[in-house]
């Protein structure tokens, strides 16, 4: 649910849970703290040298949140934002999750009838912080809204 500023534009005939928006959203918040990796050979990454066999975890909040990848105002949730870098939060190559294009479907799809069931749908101060469910995910535990 975006800043009240926000859903008024996003609402209707564009609703916040257009394309836009949700790659917005996972691209701000994704659902994945990060992936484990292990290195095959032996590499340097953003100079330092890294043997084979290196763990590394690559943290997805991190991912797509600065200028320098391309993303203006990183910190700013922005439904209209283009030309942002694809997420890896459904993985790459080899790794890329079949179910990405129906995850998103669904996702736009559920959110579009909730935003039209509940159109003043928001969430409450006491709504907390998502919390990590273990090492890779992350979840709310509980969510306060108010309609």
């Amino acid at each position: 649910m975006p800043e009240p500023q926000n859903r008024s534009t996003i609402s209707g005939a564009s609703p916040w849970c257009s394309p836009a928006a949700i790659e917005e959203t996972l691209r701000l918040d994704p659902p994945l703290i990060g992936w484990l990796r292990t290195t095959t050979r032996p590499l340097t990454l953003a100079g330092t040298d890294l043997p084979a066999g290196a763990r590394l975890l690559l943290l997805m909040h991190s991912a797509a949140r600065g200028e320098a990848h391309g993303v203006h105002a990183p910190e700013t949730f922005d439904h209209r934002r283009t030309g942002t870098p694809p997420t890896l939060n459904f993985g790459a190559g080899i790794h890329y999750c079949p179910g990405a294009r129906y995850t998103r479907l669904v996702a736009g799809r559920t959110l579009s009838a909730l935003a039209r069931a509940l159109p003043g749908l928001a969430l409450t101060a006491r709504s907390p912080a998502p919390r990590p469910a273990g090492l890779v995910l992350r979840r709310p535990t509980l969510l306060h809204v108010r309609w």
